[in-house]
């Protein structure tokens, strides 16, 4: 099957080289001008409230916030880091997750792992800018279903550790553990970029298969959406489809997250936690907030 995929990215190549490559350049403007603003602006923000332990002073703002959404984590510091996933994204919250092994339990991690995967709003809006009503159908059912997975996990804790027996940074520390973290991010949108080129030359190579053979389906174009999450929602934006299934299926990518997303995460994941419970995960996401998406819709 490599073999296979290899002979045909070699022939698409030699075929219509600067077809090809502008598919490359095409990756790289979305990835420039969609992901990577959205993804550094959090990134930064998350590892100021990290680093120099904002978050643990503001605890009393997010207390109402934990008991209202009935989120049991075992420790505090878990649930900083599922306040922070709403606005960072995968695979940062997978890297916060690492990092911060010493400071919560490995139920905790992997329950962080299976319901802290969220699209930033504003990378959503930007996609949906054409219609913000549906831009907040979408952002609405991606945060709940993950909540609502969340609450499922950790319905049966009933006791809270503090693992947090380590004495506070001086600020020499913190502003060096806060740098360190700005050259892991620039590391981490090189590796979602080169992501991004590795699912759509796969994708484009796929695609120009498919028109040599005359197989130009909708179906097809929608399996292929699932490559990459950004490519995607442009691909089922351009596909002009009725209303309620394209937000399904948009919903369901959002959810998802898409091939590259997979594996991104699998490129930082730690030892100790599981690929595969990430990538079941993923799928039970994408069917709740389907769902939930298709319940407003028909309200």
């Amino acid at each position: 099957m490599l073999v296979v995929l290899v002979v045909l990215i070699f022939y698409c190549v030699c075929y219509n080289p600067s077809i090809f490559f502008n598919s490359i350049i095409d990756t790289l403007y979305i990835w420039l001008m969609k992901v990577f603003p959205s993804l550094f602006t959090f990134y930064l923000i998350s590892s100021l409230l990290i680093n120099f332990k904002i978050l643990d002073k503001l605890s009393f703002f997010f207390k109402p916030i934990k008991k209202i959404l009935r989120l049991k984590f075992q420790t505090n510091e878990a649930f900083n880091l599922f306040i922070l996933s709403m606005f960072s994204g995968n695979p940062s919250t997978v890297l916060f997750i690492n990092q911060n092994q010493d400071y919560i339990t490995s139920f905790d991690a992997l329950t962080l792992l299976k319901c802290a995967s969220f699209v930033s709003p504003i990378f959503i809006i930007s996609f949906f800018s054409f219609d913000l009503k549906l831009a907040y159908i979408l952002i609405f059912s991606h945060f709940f279903s993950n909540i609502i997975y969340c609450m499922f996990l950790t319905k049966n804790n009933k006791y809270l550790i503090n693992k947090s027996n380590v004495k506070e940074n001086d600020s020499f520390t913190n502003i060096s553990n806060f740098l360190n973290s700005i050259k892991e991010c620039m590391n981490i949108l090189l590796m979602i970029a080169s992501m991004m080129c590795l699912c759509n030359i796969i994708k484009y190579s796929i695609t120009t298969l498919l028109n040599a053979i005359g197989l130009k389906s909708n179906l097809f174009k929608i399996f292929l959406s699932f490559f990459e999450i950004s490519t995607g929602l442009n691909d089922l934006i351009s596909l002009n489809l009725n209303k309620l299934p394209f937000l399904l299926l948009s919903s369901f990518l959002l959810g998802f997250g898409g091939l590259c997303i997979h594996l991104q995460v699998k490129n930082v994941i730690n030892s100790n936690l599981k690929f595969s419970s990430f990538f079941f995960a993923r799928l039970i996401h994408g069917s709740i907030s389907t769902l939930i998406t298709f319940i407003i819709l028909i309200l």
